[in-house]
């Protein structure tokens, strides 16, 4: 287990990375889904379905890579407009921004990024899950959705 003091310093690196980030992620939000990320039992990789310009990804993928965890799978289509998506003000994507905050992030090679709706890429899922991180249709039908896809996934005790 890793100790409080290490941890703080790793979400509080994180943190100064994600801060200016455009996304809906405050950061009392964002450290204590980095402290979740830490904690989740290590069987498994830690999914997130949606990740708009890579908020939440940049808190996950810094707990995985200073943890040594393998990398996180993200898993969005980048596109707009749909009802549920953050304003894009005009743009098709929200991909080129993603890749773009993850790099600068120093965590391209900690991501595993799937450009597609969560849906299909469940089709081929066969990997456990030690976090399940649903951010992305956030319709009770959506999430709902998500959660029914990927929950037979999850390592015991997952998060």
């Amino acid at each position: 287990m890793i100790d409080p003091i290490t941890l703080g310093a790793i979400i509080e690196k994180a943190w100064q990375k994600a801060r200016n980030v455009p996304g809906y992620l405050a950061e009392l939000e964002f450290r204590s889904l980095a402290l979740l990320a830490a904690y989740a039992p290590t069987e498994g990789v830690i999914v997130e379905i949606g990740s708009f310009k890579g908020k939440s990804t940049i808190a996950l993928a810094s707990v995985a890579q200073s943890l040594s965890l393998p990398p996180i799978v993200c898993i969005d289509p980048h596109t707009s407009p749909s009802s549920t998506d953050p304003d894009l003000k005009g743009m098709a994507s929200s991909y080129d921004e993603f890749i773009t905050n993850i790099r600068v992030a120093g965590l391209e090679d900690h991501v595993e990024v799937h450009r597609t709706f969560s849906q299909e890429a469940a089709k081929g899922w066969n990997r456990k899950i030690r976090m399940l991180w649903i951010d992305g249709d956030h319709t009770y039908q959506g999430a709902k959705l998500d959660f029914d896809l990927f929950s037979p996934f999850l390592a015991e005790g997952a998060i």
